[in-house]
């Protein structure tokens, strides 16, 4: 598969000295993953450095994957165990904590295949093992909650207290199983706001709503970033999650909707376009 060669061997390339010629196209991506691997662990691109992923218990990869992916890999999570190991886990070379997160981005397909426990599925977390106050956490809340049925929700905590930003409506139902689904969340530390997106496999974006007067600035995290998993045990993914971003940016809805249907080039296809380009350039000069 042509994309799955041009990102395993784009990101290669990041590791072995190309990082003067990788270019993120909207603000600063601090780590994408897109599982296309196949075999073996996944790999990243954490702030633009290659860094690779352990898939815990019997999480595994699927060749079920989001309607723009031109092929590859996504990640199964099967929530056989409900703990806190149960996800794919990167250890980041420098600390999340060194990263400032007043503005960002987090995004991602997934494909919950149910709704395991009350709370829901948790898509993403850096927090610490035992600290509710702290870092990400980014899940879908349960359609039968009794409060927050079908809510997404971010978890931003800076250390001394718990910070949730919930949407004020339903997102997700019960039909919303075994399809694929684009989530996002920005929030802008300049303009105090946090905004909530999904995509559906048609390209569509849609603006979910916006909350004002909100100042985030998330910190003690952990030094893991977990994928299909949440802080504590029971707090878990059930289903596929492929193409994941993070951003210390917060992206507009046309630039989520580019990343979304593959319209920009992934992170590490674009340090092998550029290497290409270069080579090519040396060629004809010679």
């Amino acid at each position: 598969m042509l994309l799955h060669t041009l990102k395993t061997v784009g990101t290669v390339l990041v590791g072995y000295g190309a990082l003067a010629l990788t270019t993120t196209t909207y603000g600063s991506l601090v780590f994408y993953t897109g599982f296309n691997e196949g075999v073996g662990h996944p790999s990243g691109t954490y702030l633009g450095s290659q860094t690779t992923g352990v898939k815990a218990n019997t999480v595994d990869y699927s060749n079920q994957v989001n309607p723009f992916a031109n092929g590859g890999y996504s990640v199964y999570i099967p929530a056989i165990n409900p703990a806190y190991n149960n996800a794919v886990t990167f250890t980041t070379p420098t600390s999340l904590n060194d990263v400032s997160f007043t503005s960002g981005t987090i995004a991602a397909w997934i494909n919950p295949e149910s709704f395991p426990v009350s709370t829901g599925n948790r898509i993403f977390t850096t927090r610490e093992t035992g600290g509710s106050s702290d870092a990400f956490d980014f899940y879908i809340w349960n359609p039968n909650h009794a409060t927050n049925g079908g809510r997404l929700e971010l978890h931003a905590g800076n250390g001394s207290g718990p910070a949730t930003y919930t949407t004020t409506q339903a997102v997700f139902t019960n039909d919303s199983v075994n399809k694929w689904h684009f989530v996002a969340v920005t929030w802008d530390g300049n303009a105090d706001r946090i905004d909530f997106y999904i995509g559906d496999s048609t390209g569509v974006l849609t603006h979910i709503e916006t909350l004002t007067g909100i100042n985030i600035n998330p910190q003690h995290h952990a030094s893991d970033i977990r994928i299909g998993t949440g802080q504590g045990a029971g707090a878990y993914f059930k289903g596929l999650i492929d193409e994941f971003y993070l951003y210390n940016h917060a992206l507009t809805m046309s630039e989520l909707q580019a990343i979304m249907t593959k319209a920009v080039p992934e992170p590490a296809s674009v340090t092998l376009l550029c290497l290409g380009g270069l080579l090519l350039t040396r060629r004809r000069s010679a």
